[in-house]
């Protein structure tokens, strides 16, 4: 259903690397989300400044979520003042990310200003939560900001997107660098600086070759990242079971049938009159 991609290493176009550059005196998480910042587009209708903006949020959310384990997940959500944009993205373990996002055209790239949360969560309970405003900033900015005041964690975040002629996302790249408990702060800093201001073609460039600010990179894990959704028709069927025989046959009489659309991938699932009818004489017999 959805395009599965290889581990990234160095060429590779889509994916999450993690490993240890500046001498093994910081760590460094690299993602790649072309492809599914790609796919988020398509299906939400995004060109232009919201396609470029969505990307962006998508990096951001692999990048905290990189480290979910087993039925964790990670979800990021990002609300601005007068609710001008909405973004929502999840992402489970084995690299799998999905996402929505709101309006589906925004005017020219502009700074955003609102608030970032932060969920982790093991099935339906809730593990952690953090909260920091955005003022002004750059989602990679405002991310950066976030990490720090959430984990107090020394950290480096570097986030683009690039938009191709006809206002898709042909690019989504992000790169955080964490210092090291053992690392000199300042020299971490200047490192760092010194990587983080660097183009991104650069960047890119010295990765394939297997290097970070200069130094030779350890590359320890990879593994993919690929726009995967958790909606189904069970579960389509689940939640209308929920709703109870009563308010299943008024839907039944007002309407002729059931229908439900994901907000994350928009796929819309028919429960027509018959399966709905069937589905109320079953709750009326247990």
């Amino acid at each position: 259903m959805h395009d599965t991609p290889s581990a990234p290493g160095p060429g590779h176009r889509h994916g999450i690397a993690r490993g240890l550059a500046f001498e093994g005196q910081a760590r460094f998480l690299l993602v790649r989300a072309d492809a599914p910042a790609q796919e988020t587009a398509r299906r939400h209708g995004l060109t232009g400044t919201a396609a470029l903006i969505a990307a962006e949020g998508l990096v951001s959310t692999a990048l905290l979520g990189a480290h979910v384990k087993g039925e964790e997940r990670i979800t990021v959500q990002v609300q601005t003042e007068g609710n001008r944009l909405s973004y929502m993205g999840e992402l489970r373990e084995g690299g799998l990310i999905r996402a929505r996002f709101r309006p589906s055209r925004l005017g020219p790239p502009s700074t955003l200003r609102g608030q970032m949360l932060t969920i982790r969560s093991l099935g339906a309970r809730e593990l952690y939560r953090g909260i920091s405003a955005i003022e002004d900033e750059s989602f990679g900015t405002a991310l950066q900001r976030h990490v720090h005041e959430s984990t107090q964690v020394d950290v480096r975040v570097a986030v683009e997107a690039r938009l191709g002629a006809d206002g898709s996302p042909t690019h989504a790249w992000g790169l955080l660098l964490e210092r090291m408990p053992q690392t000199e702060a300042e020299a971490f800093a200047t490192w760092a600086s010194t990587v983080i201001e660097q183009p991104v073609d650069s960047l890119d460039a010295e990765l394939t070759g297997g290097r970070l600010g200069g130094t030779p990179v350890d590359v320890l894990e990879t593994g993919p990242l690929t726009f995967s959704c958790t909606c189904s028709r069970p579960r389509v069927l689940e939640t209308l079971q929920a709703l109870g025989a009563d308010d299943l046959s008024e839907l039944l009489a007002e309407q002729g049938r059931a229908e439900a659309c994901c907000h994350f991938c928009t796929e819309v699932y028919v429960v027509d009159g018959p399966e709905l009818a069937l589905l109320i004489s079953a709750l009326r017999e247990s």
